[in-house]
């Protein structure tokens, strides 16, 4: 097993089209099937957007639905 920094991953990742949502979570875009102001949905699973995020996430998803 080989432990990477969240921030290293995301550094590693951006250009696979992961985004980062929260401190603590990275998500692949073109799997998001639904987001609003908190959450972020991947098929069934439910992660919260951080406020530090929010308004990157906002850009990338390419809407305005975050409110």
């Amino acid at each position: 097993v080989t432990r990477y920094q969240l921030e290293d991953m995301i550094l590693l990742l951006k250009d696979s089209g992961f985004i980062r949502i929260h401190k603590s979570f990275i998500v692949n875009a073109a799997f998001v099937t639904a987001y609003n102001a908190r959450d972020i949905e991947i098929g069934k699973i439910s992660l919260p957007i951080g406020r530090t995020f929010k308004e990157f996430v906002e850009k990338r998803l390419g809407g305005s639905d975050l409110q």
